[in-house]
């Protein structure tokens, strides 16, 4: 698996727009900075990413999550 790095493009789980339900919809976003970047326990680093968002650009700390999924985290493009 790569690591995060600046100018990376990887997913970010976000909140679907305009939905009320726990729909969820995976955007591209591009690593902006390595939030922890010396990990010791070998997991991937929170990292900062570039929001690109129909309601307004902004910046967000995520979390690393390939299994979950959860709102608010990373994870790598799924190869298609």
């Amino acid at each position: 698996m790569p690591s995060p790095s600046v100018g990376r493009i990887v997913h970010v789980v976000a909140p679907s727009p305009g939905h009320l339900s726990d729909e969820t919809v995976c955007r591209a976003d591009i690593i902006t900075e390595l939030a922890h970047p010396d990990r010791s326990d070998g997991s991937e680093s929170d990292v900062v990413v570039k929001v690109f968002s129909p309601t307004g650009d902004r910046y967000l700390t995520a979390a690393h999550d390939e299994v979950r999924m959860l709102p608010g985290t990373w994870h790598w493009p799924e190869i298609v």
